[in-house]
């Protein structure tokens, strides 16, 4: 048998064996990836004083833990778009609203697809006045209560902080209710792509979730209890 037969005959073996090791490899790191994630989040957790849940009955780990009276949770979530899969790592923390704005602020270069539908049905607002680039998208429901919120210094250091990777929305509730959406709860989301296991990048998006939700109290739009909502 000469060298060439004996090299196509190796072949499907070569290929097993190397499609073997891929696999070692890849659940070696998603185990140590996993691993670092859920040391991470609980570090995180508590460090708010929250609580980490691991994954059971097909939801996701996560924290959990309250911003003053309004809930917060930490955790992924996956997407398709028929071609792909994204995992993003997202922050929630729910209010109910005194007033009824919708406002969304993300960077038009950090996000290959298209934006969701909903984001067309609002307003976009030129912020260029407020010291933003124009690769920050705004859009809302009104246009003077969207600069009256963004004219905040703090809250335009802790966008700018998050830009790279600002997804940031105020909205109401999705989810609600078999996939509808609550007239009586509103949120603030924040998420990125990818699964975060990094304490700087959480601390930030945290910082930034919290003082939105205690900055929109202050501008009358947000309210305290969810007595009479939740």
């Amino acid at each position: 048998m000469n060298s060439t037969a004996v090299i196509v005959l190796a072949l499907p073996t070569l290929c097993l064996v190397l499609g073997l090791i891929f696999l070692v490899v890849w659940a070696s790191q998603t185990l140590v990836e996993t691993g670092r994630k859920r040391e991470v989040w609980q570090n995180f957790a508590q460090r708010i004083g929250g609580q980490f849940t691991p994954a059971s009955g097909g939801q996701p780990e996560q924290v959990v833990a309250s911003i003053k009276e309004w809930p917060f949770y930490l955790d992924t979530y996956v997407v398709g778009d028929g071609h792909s899969l994204v995992q993003y790592t997202r922050m929630r923390a729910f209010y109910p609203p005194k007033e009824r704005l919708e406002l969304t602020v993300y960077n038009a270069n950090a996000h290959a697809q298209p934006m969701p539908d909903r984001h067309a049905k609002l307003q976009k607002i030129d912020v260029t006045a407020l010291g933003f680039g124009p690769e920050i998208v705004v859009r809302s429901t009104d246009e003077i209560r969207a600069h009256t919120v963004l004219m905040d210094d703090e809250l335009r250091r802790l966008i700018k902080q998050t830009a790279p990777v600002l997804q940031l929305e105020v909205r109401r509730r999705r989810n609600w209710q078999n996939g509808g959406v609550s007239s009586s709860v509103y949120e603030v989301h924040l998420q990125q792509a990818g699964v975060i296991t990094e304490m700087e990048q959480l601390t930030a998006l945290y910082a930034l979730l919290a003082y939105t939700l205690e900055h929109l109290r202050q501008q009358g739009i947000a309210g305290d209890s969810f007595a009479d909502v939740l």
